[in-house]
């Protein structure tokens, strides 16, 4: 299938930034290393309509992530630098991610201003603030009966024994 192509070439423009994630070992790595994983079972299949959907998705979402990454690592200076805010970074990409998969209502301008915190404390390499932390919790506890991608992705990699 195309898709499978698609991924295969994006894949080798990759490597080198995917390999150096997964020998650093770092939190960056574990938090979108189910989505790779999964991408990597299925990369030489004959897909169904469902698993060809579970790819798409997968292979949509890992492609950005690592656009995101380069980008960080470009504005930081160093993958080593992004590794240092390796929490902070996750938390962001986790409330981004949380932002863009649900229908908010009326808590968009405040999760726009915890994005916003979190990105401050990211581009000054400051630590996560227990404040900040509280306010992640509170504002995604609203929401609990809903999994992130990367929590179906875990999920759909556990099922792959992956």
């Amino acid at each position: 299938m195309k898709i499978n192509l698609d991924y295969k070439h994006w894949l080798e423009t990759k490597k080198d930034l995917i390999n150096e994630l997964k020998e650093s070992e770092t939190l960056i790595f574990d938090r979108i290393e189910p989505v790779y994983n999964t991408l990597e079972y299925y990369k030489e299949k004959e897909l169904s309509d469902q698993e060809y959907n579970i790819f798409d998705v997968g292979y949509m979402y890992l492609s950005e992530q690592i656009l995101g990454i380069e980008n960080y690592i470009k504005i930081l200076g160093s993958l080593t630098e992004l590794e240092n805010q390796s929490v902070t970074y996750n938390y962001l990409m986790d409330i981004n991610d949380f932002y863009e998969d649900h229908d908010l209502e009326h808590d968009k301008p405040q999760f726009l201003k915890l994005i916003g915190k979190v990105e401050d404390l990211l581009l000054s390499k400051q630590p996560l603030e227990e404040s900040v932390y509280e306010m992640i919790q509170e504002s995604i506890e609203k929401y609990k009966d809903s999994s992130s991608i990367v929590e179906i992705f875990v999920e759909i990699s556990d099922n792959l024994g992956v």
